[in-house]
């Protein structure tokens, strides 16, 4: 029983504070303003942000759902954490990190209390492990064509190359990342954090087994290219920015979606 309330407790106060903030952000009133103009990121920031947070408060209260679920706390989670290392990164104290700080350790609570009813029920067999591994991509061989495994393999490295070689490029300082980031308002700390995410992202996602980080590692890199998508529109970028980050969008999901099965998790109850 105190287990349940304590699910229910965490998750009300992550799917409030997602409610209320997206309507702060979407209607950018002056807090939130003051806060961007203190961590040096652009107003239209905001609106890419209370857009994502609204199906995530949804999500994460509604019955059922439970594969949307997993991608709602991946997105509470990078959300919240990155608030806290924004807030490191300008120097703040304890005031200014603690709240992100809390969020972050709820979303996490939430996550590990979850009653059966909203976590993922594994189809018997479906997770194949171990020394069950050949045997797993054996069967997929058989049962999915050659050339969807070649497209996926060559979408998949496509997206992974990208992320890394742009994680490390933010990362290093490069020249061209550093005044590409600072054109669009954002500052260069900035990089830094999306640059250990991208590489990260981009590592996992051509990597065997982490069926589950799998899922927040497509989720991470969907929601960065959108987010960038986004951005180059409010910023009128060149067409060139807009049409290629809209496409590694697409490719991203198109790899998500033509994973083989040796490399996701069949659930039941979706």
């Amino acid at each position: 029983m105190m287990k349940v309330i304590g699910y229910w407790v965490f998750t009300i106060l992550i799917a409030c504070e997602m409610v209320i903030g997206a309507y702060w952000d979407l209607f950018q009133i002056p807090y939130v303003k003051d806060v961007f103009v203190h961590l040096h990121l652009p107003f239209y920031f905001l609106i890419i942000i209370g857009i994502w947070r609204l199906p995530c408060a949804v999500i994460l209260l509604i019955p059922g759902l439970p594969k949307w679920k997993v991608w709602a706390y991946g997105g509470a989670f990078f959300m919240y954490s990155g608030a806290m290392v924004l807030h490191l990164s300008v120097g703040d104290g304890v005031g200014g990190w603690l709240g992100p700080l809390l969020y972050t350790l709820f979303t996490v609570a939430s996550w590990m209390l979850r009653p059966a009813s909203r976590r993922l029920m594994a189809t018997a067999g479906s997770v194949v492990q171990g020394d069950n591994l050949s045997a797993g991509h054996d069967q997929d061989l058989k049962k999915s064509p050659k050339s969807k495994l070649v497209v996926y393999w060559i979408i998949t490295v496509l997206v992974a190359l990208s992320m890394i070689s742009g994680g490390i490029a933010e990362i290093a300082g490069e020249k061209t990342a550093i005044s590409g980031m600072i054109s669009l308002g954002y500052p260069v700390y900035f990089t830094k954090l999306l640059g250990y995410w991208k590489i990260a992202g981009g590592i996992v996602i051509l990597a065997p087994g982490l069926l589950l980080v799998k899922e927040w590692a497509y989720l991470g890199i969907f929601l960065d290219l959108t987010g960038a998508f986004l951005t180059h529109l409010f910023c009128h970028s060149e067409a060139y920015h807009v049409i290629s980050t809209g496409i590694f969008a697409v490719l991203t999901f198109l790899s998500w979606a033509l994973r083989p099965s040796v490399r996701k998790i069949a659930w039941r109850g979706l």
